[in-house]
């Protein structure tokens, strides 16, 4: 499957990412809320794959003005094997290496003590400890960090690619990694971007983390985009119950109302378009 190559560009994703939910930002803030929590309070990282894919089904029926509500969240739960697979192959690697990082922060914060004491004679300046725990501290937070970065490099096109292309989990890893290749500055710009964005959302008492975190998939979804133009596969987004003609999706059924493709609501979450 060919993806465009160097065709990410993190600015026009914040652009892009938030003409797509501002006509609709509370509710895309309220899913985005209860699906993090769902994500986080489940254990094993066993919801983390559904309620990822339920974001997305939701912000593409956004972008094609296909309605939504807020149990469109749950239809990610059509993806729940495959996107379970793909969860527990970043996620477990991801948990052990930062289980590794923060052995090794505890050791070198007693190494560094350790050493400044033997060549101290027992009793180091206080200035020279801090200095040298900031030093490890900080080379060990930035390690931290990076590997959280590389992974959501990697795996930042798997869940799009599940709900979209409708691809196994381990189909959509290997594509979204060759697509990290192909796009490794611009997606490297953008998650950078993303993180920037997560760190001052998060300076007062993570308040407002909830508040960017649509924007943040949004950024995602914008981004796939440009690297995966449409391919009018949509309709599988949508049930075949949900009022409409899908022979003739320009017509609706009998109990459907169409409107123009670009009309919003303001007072409902359920899309006509």
């Amino acid at each position: 499957m060919d993806f465009n190559r160097r065709a990410v560009r993190p600015i026009d994703c914040l652009g892009e990412g938030w003409q797509l939910i501002k006509d609709d930002y509370w509710f895309f803030v309220a899913i985005s809320f209860v699906a993090g929590l769902i994500m986080y309070f489940v254990p094993f990282g066993i919801m983390i794959g559904p309620m990822a894919c339920g974001v997305h089904v939701c912000l593409f029926r956004q972008e094609i003005g296909r309605r939504y509500s807020f149990e469109t969240l749950f239809d990610g739960f059509q993806y729940f094997g495959q996107s379970l697979i793909a969860t527990m192959i970043w996620y477990w690697p991801m948990l052990f290496l930062l289980f590794v990082w923060y052995v090794l922060t505890i050791a070198g914060t007693v190494g560094t003590l350790i050493a400044l004491e033997q060549a101290q004679g027992g009793q180091p300046d206080p200035g020279t400890v801090l200095l040298s725990l900031a030093g490890v501290l900080g080379a060990i937070t930035f390690g931290i960090i990076a590997t959280l970065m590389l992974v959501e490099m990697l795996f930042l096109f798997t869940y799009p690619l599940i709900v979209d292309r409708e691809l196994s989990g381990i189909e959509a890893i290997l594509l979204s990694v060759r697509a990290l290749f192909g796009n490794f500055w611009g997606v490297l710009g953008l998650v950078l971007l993303i993180t920037l964005i997560s760190l001052i959302a998060a300076l007062p008492c993570y308040i407002g983390l909830p508040f960017v975190a649509p924007l943040e998939f949004a950024m995602v979804a914008a981004a796939y985009r440009q690297v995966f133009p449409s391919e009018d596969r949509m309709e599988s987004l949508r049930p075949e119950s949900d009022g409409w003609d899908n022979d003739h999706p320009d017509a609706p059924a009998e109990t459907g109302i169409r409107t123009e493709p670009k009309t919003r609501r303001s007072d409902s979450h359920v899309k006509e378009g």
